[in-house]
């Protein structure tokens, strides 16, 4: 039986409006880029968390300096601070590059938010040093895997949007298949890839493969089932 029959890991689960949150979010930071002015909390998140079945909340500040992120969250004071200013030259001057930009860190810090692993205290005290620990062990924190697998995911999604059809293959053809070299669609991700596959030969552990059955079950799946219901009708 192939592995991908058996595949089990998923991304963390979101509701359905959880990425035109994301998309208001980038939209609203990307207006103070170039601009000098106060920290100040601008909007507070509303969301339906559903690992705790409950509302929750977090507040929007955002900042004028610059950081080596775009955004970051606190997860004891239910944070989002994002730094537009921290954009690269090419996206702080091209607003559909710079929104882009800002939805990929709001994406990644919103899946921290709802990540039931922060509920724990014990996780929580490890994250509090996080910052200063960018690099291999940053990306290959368990909170953090679980992010950038969002974030990527989400990213895919776009990707293939573009030329569905013949990108969904693309895709497919990499997720389908044992090799964990990065593919041209995944390259803006090198790093994370990179320091994901140098922690699976180190430890033995399955990064690459947890990730590819996340895409499986969250991309390739469910068109696998549209095509094969696609058929039925012509049928």
């Amino acid at each position: 039986m192939n592995w991908y029959k058996k595949a089990t890991s998923w991304n963390i689960r979101t509701t359905e409006n959880f990425i035109d949150k994301c998309c208001d979010i980038a939209d609203e930071a990307y207006k103070f880029v170039g601009q000098k002015f106060a920290p100040a909390v601008y909007n507070k998140i509303t969301f339906f968390n559903l690992y705790t079945n409950q509302e929750e909340y977090f507040d929007i500040i955002i900042q004028d300096d610059k950081r080596e992120a775009i955004a970051n969250y606190n997860v004891e004071k239910k944070i989002m601070t994002i730094y537009p200013n921290s954009l690269n030259d090419v996206d702080m001057t091209n607003e559909t590059k710079g929104i882009e930009a800002i939805e990929k860190a709001a994406i990644h810090e919103f899946t921290h938010a709802i990540d039931p692993k922060f509920k724990q205290q014990k996780f929580i005290e490890k994250q509090k040093n996080l910052g200063q620990q960018f690099g291999f062990d940053y990306y290959n924190f368990p909170t953090e895997f679980d992010a950038y697998s969002k974030q990527i995911t989400e990213d895919i999604k776009g990707f293939i949007s573009a030329d569905y059809d013949n990108n969904f293959d693309i895709v497919y053809n990499w997720v389908m298949t044992t090799d964990h070299n990065i593919p041209e669609f995944l390259i803006d991700y090198n790093k994370i890839i990179l320091a994901w596959r140098q922690y699976d030969n180190l430890y033995r552990s399955r990064y690459i493969r947890k990730f590819k059955q996340r895409l499986y079950n969250e991309i390739i799946l469910p068109r696998l089932k549209e095509r094969k219901e696609e058929q039925n009708n012509v049928n």
